[in-house]
């Protein structure tokens, strides 16, 4: 009899944090063609072309540096980067100071 109350309330405890955990469903990467025309005029706008990653995040590379060499295993790699809203808001940049 003892067993079966533990047991029962193990089963209990289990379906309660099942219950709990949410599937983290992966985010669609689809977007409105109204969205996809915004970037492209954006982009037209701006003379830059954008490059969508298969998250579906949309890039541009605005300054290259075309004459620099490539990183060999091991060596630490600077990246700067400016992260904007299509409207010219700036989300994130590493000229900010932290």
């Amino acid at each position: 009899m003892q067993k079966n109350i533990i047991y029962l309330l193990l089963v209990s405890v289990l379906f309660f944090i099942n219950a709990c955990v949410s599937d983290t469903a992966t985010p669609s990467t689809e977007i409105s063609a109204e969205t996809l025309a915004k970037i492209t005029d954006y982009g037209k706008s701006k003379g830059v072309t954008f490059t969508k990653t298969a998250d579906g995040l949309y890039y541009a590379v605005t300054t290259a540096n075309a004459s620099g060499r490539v990183p060999k295993a091991n060596e630490t790699v600077t990246l700067h980067y400016t992260y904007t809203k299509l409207d010219g808001t700036m989300l994130d940049s590493t000229a900010i100071k932290r």
